[in-house]
């Protein structure tokens, strides 16, 4: 399999920033994780297999750099403002520079650029997304580990910082909350 261009990675932003932020809350962190894992896929491209679909392997990069996220902020209880240089090596080497401006920002967000065949699902997934965030931290932590990363319940709830026993409680919770928020959004009757 030859290993992927920069246009299909630079197609799969939009989804990597929507997934990040589902899992982390802030639009920001979101977008630079996206960011991180763009340059992760550019420089191990060669790593590509195509044993699986370019967005399952993208996911993969970017689960790992969710919860190294989340590892750091429990190391540091504060976070500090960093300025960022850029990508090693000289400046404008790497074709994904374009990207992104000095500060490590988007220079076109990728969302803005979605196909109006793509305006309803991507409203749902706005309003999901609202949903979401609405909910408190722990809650929406414990569900994106367990219900859209499927990931065990012992791990789920210790990504979220609760014990085993209460986050099936939390759980049922969450999920009759965010059914009452898309029925209010209009997306279920």
């Amino acid at each position: 399999m030859d290993s992927p261009s920069k246009d299909a990675l630079i197609a799969e932003a939009g989804y990597l920033v929507a997934f990040a932020a589902l899992r982390v809350g802030s639009l920001q962190d979101a977008e630079d994780l996206a960011q991180d894992t763009l340059v992760a896929a550019w420089r191990q491209r060669d790593g590509f297999a195509g044993t699986s679909s370019l967005r399952t392997w993208l996911t993969g990069i970017l689960r790992h750099k969710v919860i190294d996220h989340y590892r750091s902020l429990r190391r540091t209880p504060t976070r500090m403002a960093v300025a960022l240089g850029g990508v090693e090596g000289q400046e404008g080497a790497d074709p994904l520079d374009a990207l992104f401006d000095s500060h490590g920002s988007w220079r076109a967000h990728p969302l803005a650029q979605t196909a109006p065949v793509e305006r309803a699902s991507r409203e749902a997934s706005e309003a999901v997304r609202h949903c979401l965030e609405a909910l408190p931290e722990t809650w929406r932590k414990l569900f994106c580990w367990r219900v859209l990363d499927q990931a065990d319940i012992l791990d789920a709830a210790q990504a979220a910082g609760v014990t085993s026993a209460s986050a099936s409680v939390i759980l049922v919770r969450a999920k009759h909350r965010l059914r009452l928020c898309l029925m209010k959004e209009g997306f279920l009757g």
